[in-house]
């Protein structure tokens, strides 16, 4: 009975590290201020790289709007 509630408090402990959401900093160029550091998080860095991805403005975009976002 120990074990099995040993088990099941690892097995936990397990799930709840891995569901943790990183920070990753995106930089973008652009915008009002001339670019920007924008904090992402999300639990994978591919996860973050299409979040930062998002920032880029879309063709015919705002004049003020983010172009070349990268992760650092």
């Amino acid at each position: 009975m120990k074990t099995t509630i040993l088990l099941s408090i690892l097995g936990a402990a397990i799930c709840l590290s891995s569901c943790h959401h990183k920070e990753y900093t995106c930089h973008c160029d652009g915008g009002l201020q001339g670019g920007a550091n924008i904090t992402i998080k999300e639990p994978s860095k591919s996860k973050a790289e299409k979040a930062c991805d998002d920032y880029n403005a879309a063709d015919g975009g705002a004049a003020d709007g983010y172009f070349n976002c990268k992760l650092n």
